[in-house]
């Protein structure tokens, strides 16, 4: 994670502080026991659907590093891939907090044909309300912030 907004920041609180010191993986902050994995609803719908991505991406690449998290991640549970469905351009991610299941369509986006070497390796990952309560909820947090 290079980058990321006050709205995503306020769901780290009960997150591990180790899991927060640079360089932050967002897939191991998302799926470790100790990051948001506790408060995700959908985690192996979540997990079935990350887990053979970053699989291929290591093989791809041959990238030792990619397979060590990799191998690390499997660990922490089992890996059921979703049937593939060709439409699904998004996961939903169902997260807990503060006692409300909120919703996000989490796209991500990679520039496959990038001129500059250090853009191929950038990937964009956005989160959306998926629900009117969760656009509620992040709409609310927003005004009491602002």
């Amino acid at each position: 994670m290079l980058l990321a907004n006050d709205s995503f920041n306020a769901f780290l609180a009960t997150v591990d502080k180790k899991l927060l010191e640079a360089p932050v993986n967002l897939m191991r902050l998302g799926l470790h026991p100790d990051g948001l994995a506790p408060r995700i609803a959908n985690l192996e719908q979540v997990r079935g659907y990350l887990l053979p991505r970053l699989a291929r991406q290591a093989a791809s690449t041959g990238d030792p590093v990619l397979h060590q998290l990799y191998d690390e991640l499997v660990a922490h549970g089992p890996v059921v891939p979703p049937l593939p469905d060709p439409a699904e351009i998004a996961l939903p991610i169902q997260l807990r907090h503060r006692g409300v299941e909120l919703t996000f369509l989490t796209a991500i986006t990679t520039f496959g044909t990038a001129f500059d070497i250090t853009l191929e390796e950038i990937a964009v990952e956005t989160y959306l309300p998926a629900d009117a309560v969760t656009a509620a909820y992040l709409t609310q947090w927003a005004e009491r912030a602002s």
